[in-house]
């Protein structure tokens, strides 16, 4: 394939951002007109901690949630994944209300009874239903990537 980009306006500058997660699948080709190759690498401790505060904001949580705890085993979670493990549990209260119930019995159910502040069990849950997206193999994988393309 040909990639070409031109210009008629010198003062223009075109940035160019791409993300994928096979990099070993890019044409040698096309890789070489990106100028930059840069991993992001899985969140850290701390990342993972804010990542977890900014998916609860807004989101009532039991007072006995212990947020490092649970970023503790969100260890090798994309900034994704977590998301999805947030979502999973702020859902859970509603899941065992509506559990077992026909759906007459689920529209009679007021709100603040599925409305529950989201426990350390909700996480514990969630993470068994959510799994990582991304392997150890994976991982090596990217960094031996970058260590033979990666540029900064």
């Amino acid at each position: 394939t040909k990639w070409s980009l031109s210009c008629s306006n010198e003062d223009k500058v075109i940035t160019v951002i791409a993300a994928t997660n096979h990099p070993g699948d890019i044409d040698e080709a096309f890789r070489r007109r990106f100028e930059k190759r840069v991993l992001i690498p899985l969140p850290n401790d701390d990342t993972r901690s804010a990542l977890l505060k900014l998916c609860l904001e807004g989101v009532t949580v039991d007072s006995k949630l212990d947020t490092n705890v649970i970023a503790d085993k969100l260890d090798g979670y994309t900034g994704s994944d977590i998301t999805n493990v947030c979502r999973d549990a702020a859902m859970m209260s509603m899941r065992r209300k509506i559990s077992g119930r026909s759906p007459s019995e689920i529209k009679k159910i007021k709100k603040e009874d599925v409305d529950l502040p989201v426990t350390m069990k909700d996480f514990e849950d969630a993470l068994a239903r959510c799994k990582k997206s991304v392997s150890l193999n994976d991982v090596s994988r990217y960094e031996a990537w970058m260590d033979e393309f990666g540029s900064c």
